[in-house]
């Protein structure tokens, strides 16, 4: 269910910046592009949050990484 939100909302995002643009008001066609650019970054970080993606590795000593 997230996921079908999360391409309406870039796709609208992006729908949205074509129109404009086609218009003739490109900055706030380029508003829009990064209004969708922000959303997924948002998404990814927040999916990578929860994924436990952003905890710090363990330190292994170079010894024991190679074998010795």
């Amino acid at each position: 269910m997230a996921s079908a939100i999360r391409f309406l909302v870039t796709l609208g995002c992006l729908a949205i910046a074509l129109i404009f643009m086609s218009q003739g008001a490109a900055p706030l066609g380029a508003v829009f592009i990064i209004l969708g650019i922000v959303f997924e970054a948002v998404f990814w970080w927040r999916l990578g949050k929860h994924l436990g993606m952003h905890k710090k590795a363990k330190k292994i000593p170079l010894a024991k990484a190679n074998g010795i």
